[in-house]
């Protein structure tokens, strides 16, 4: 009988600069744990266009359109030292840069299900990596964050 490897259950998250560099959001030994409170990540709202007659009960619906959608994604990442972690934390804020003159611009995220399914989902980064030095948002080893993201096409 040999080694069976254990079904992975877990979702994988990365996002795909305009660059083209790939931070692994999900991945623990490469500093980066996705916590709980995700969200964004399924259906985006709807907006009705409506129609009502002047004879008839009710209104009918004459269009539908999908709702800009914010993701929203919190993230801790953590280091093996001080130096580690302050390295990860310029590389993230590199790879977020919406400035096309930087170099950014829009991104991809990827969320990857346990079945092997993908869905991309282009969008923007908007907020969250400012930086909090709370003692529950950051210490000498990791960081925590909220990242928001501005999907173009929910």
């Amino acid at each position: 009988a040999g080694w069976v490897r254990p079904i992975d259950y877990s979702t994988r998250i990365t996002w795909t600069s305009a660059s083209g560099r790939v931070t692994v959001l999900t991945d623990w030994a490469g500093g980066y744990t996705l916590l709980e409170g995700a969200r964004g990540l399924g259906m985006p709202e709807y907006e009705y266009y409506r129609r009502e007659s002047g004879v008839l009960d009710g209104d009918q619906v004459a269009g539908v359109r999908a709702l800009p959608r914010e993701i929203f994604l919190p993230v801790k990442i953590h280091g093996k030292d001080r130096a580690d972690i302050i390295h990860r934390r310029r590389a993230l804020a590199r790879d977020l840069d919406p400035f096309t003159a930087h170099g950014g611009g829009r991104g991809t995220l990827a969320v990857t299900e346990f079945d092997g399914t993908t869905r991309r989902i282009t969008a923007h980064y908007t907020s969250g990596a400012e930086g909090d030095m709370g003692r529950d948002n950051e210490g000498l080893l990791w960081a925590t964050f909220g990242l928001k993201f501005q999907a173009e096409q929910p």
